[in-house]
């Protein structure tokens, strides 16, 4: 009876200790510079396949997409990312969520029209079937945030 109370115990620690190994900031910056890296490429797939299937994406000007709707949008070409520079991030860990925020320069051609700015980003990443998934993506313009 004493060995099934401990095995029973060592099961419950069992997903604590697997969320703890997986608390690596540089693990989620590294999932941050993917994303910035598969815009810069184009490689819609692989930048697709770090969100969640429920993720959101909020863009500078208020806009708010589903996954389903940026990636039909990015395909489209109406944006080409020409430029993103990430700054002075920070990672945070909330349980099995992670944040990261930090300051996004980004340059971009809208229909023939280059454009540039400067944003607040916040990242919100979360532990799913063993990987993490980007959940939220946004930003807002750095003079004006608060």
């Amino acid at each position: 009876m004493k060995t099934l109370k401990i095995l029973f115990a060592a099961m419950l620690m069992m997903p604590m200790t697997l969320l703890a190994q997986n608390q690596d900031p540089q693990e989620i910056l590294k999932l941050s510079d993917q994303r910035v890296q598969y815009q810069l490429t184009k490689n819609w797939d692989d930048f697709i396949s770090l969100f969640a299937d429920d993720a959101k994406l909020q863009h500078g000007f208020g806009g708010i997409n589903s996954k389903e709707d940026y990636y039909k949008n990015l395909q489209s070409g109406f944006i080409t990312y020409t430029s993103i520079e990430l700054q002075d991030r920070d990672v945070k860990f909330y349980g099995c969520t992670a944040t990261v925020t930090g300051r996004m320069l980004v340059s971009i051609d809208m229909r023939g029209e280059p454009s540039s700015y400067d944003y607040h980003l916040l990242e919100v990443y979360t532990w799913m079937d063993g990987t993490w998934k980007l959940v939220y993506c946004g930003y807002r313009d750095y003079k004006t945030a608060p």
